[in-house]
């Protein structure tokens, strides 16, 4: 049982048909039939990257996925040549391509898996569900009572056995009340906070042959400036442009607002690029941005049968872009994970998975966590937490000069 259709429950989800006969998840939208914004992803309208880590475990997991989304018009786009990218007061050297990535809308990037995963025999999926409670014997897990919510039917609940149960449902994650009420300790959370807020907007791009970038980013020089512009190219001739500010500078969310702001940048070419461009969409704007981390590793005691992963595991900063990658390691960590349980308890047992699979998942996440919540430090107030610890010291330090060097 996967609670959750986003990119880490549907990932997660074709790693068990590896090992199970059959693999249920529970979605609380209605899903659409293309690609297309739904509202149980609030940031979706907001600029995403799949870096290469995660576009390698995407593949592992969906052979072929990389040619399908250039097939459905998805942007390719090479590490080095490619990124216009201005950061620590100028812009940085072009470089020969060293790594090739691939760049869609969230939209494109989900809808081609869930094609994937509804073509999967062993998979199914119950939409416009939500999971209420876990099913549990005070040791392992048994299943989920779910409460359908499908307005033509009504209300309805009831309760499906699982041997597996992995939570995949991100920030607003129910598993620490749940495991409370099954008399289990919750997680102890560490939580980073620079008041990030986003704005986005939808542009059609214009034609130029001038112009020597497919993707451009300005960021600020901390603590000098607080505000960044990203423009992405997106499939069907769009450009994704976001724009962010830390420390509750937040970018406003009105057309007249969202230009001025990107005329404020540390460079101008944000603003020059879309000032006359023709906007396809509103402005959508984002506030909830801070780095979230829950310690399921130090749990005293582990449910069995039940794993957490994805955004609810531990959340980042979306601005680095990590979202998608760490979903990715996660359902990569629990393949490896289930193998070893397999070759260990050939009969199926799961005693012991739920421990392996959380502290493994934690030692895959701390450079992420590291380096996102070192970045975010930089710029968040003198009484944060972590602020003055030398090692971020150190860290912050060793980021600028490498910055620096390649202006």
């Amino acid at each position: 049982m996967v609670i959750g259709c986003g990119i880490a429950g549907m990932a997660s989800a074709e790693v068990l048909t590896k090992y199970f006969d059959q693999v249920t998840i529970v979605e609380r939208d209605a899903l659409p039939t293309q690609p297309a914004f739904r509202t149980g992803k609030p940031q979706g309208r907001h600029g995403h990257v799949l870096l290469q880590r995660g576009q390698r475990h995407l593949e592992a997991i969906f052979p072929g996925l990389v040619e399908e989304l250039k097939q459905h018009g998805a942007t390719e786009w090479a590490c080095g040549p490619d990124p216009r990218w201005y950061y620590f007061g100028g812009w940085r050297q072009k470089q020969p391509a060293f790594m090739r990535n691939i760049l869609s809308s969230l939209q494109l990037l989900e809808f081609v898996l869930r094609c994937r995963v509804q073509k999967n025999p062993k998979i199914r999926i119950l939409g416009e569900c939500t999971v209420e409670d876990l099913l549990s014997d005070g040791q392992k897990v048994l299943g989920v009572r779910i409460a359908q919510h499908r307005s033509v039917r009504g209300r309805q609940e009831f309760e499906e056995r699982s041997a597996l149960v992995v939570d995949t449902t991100g920030r607003r994650s129910k598993t620490p009340s749940w495991l409370t009420k099954l008399g289990f300790a919750q997680p102890t959370e560490t939580k980073v906070e620079a008041y990030w807020g986003y704005s986005s907007r939808y542009y059609e791009a214009p034609p130029d042959t001038e112009r020597n970038w497919k993707l451009l980013v300005i960021h600020p020089t901390p603590p000098e400036s607080t505000r960044i512009g990203i423009i992405l190219p997106l499939e069907k001739n769009i450009w994704h442009v976001t724009l962010c500010g830390n420390n509750k500078d937040y970018p406003p969310d009105d057309a007249e607002g969202f230009l001025e702001f990107a005329r404020t940048l540390a460079s101008d070419e944000v603003y020059n690029a879309i000032k006359n461009a023709k906007p396809i969409s509103g402005v959508y704007g984002y506030r909830y941005a801070e780095n979230c981390r829950r310690h399921y590793e130090n749990l005293p005691k582990f449910l069995e049968g039940f794993v957490v992963l994805g955004d609810a595991a531990c959340q980042f900063n979306p601005i680095y872009g990590q979202g998608m990658s760490v979903a990715a390691i996660g359902a990569a960590r629990l393949d490896k994970c289930l193998s070893w349980q397999w070759r260990k308890h050939p009969d199926g047992r799961l005693e012991g998975l739920a421990r392996q699979f959380q502290q493994g998942l934690a030692r895959d996440l701390w450079p992420v966590w590291l380096i996102t919540t070192t970045e975010d430090l930089r710029t968040a107030g003198d009484t944060t937490p972590g602020k003055h610890n030398p090692i971020v010291r150190l860290m912050q330090a060793y980021v600028r000069n490498v910055g620096e060097l390649a202006v």
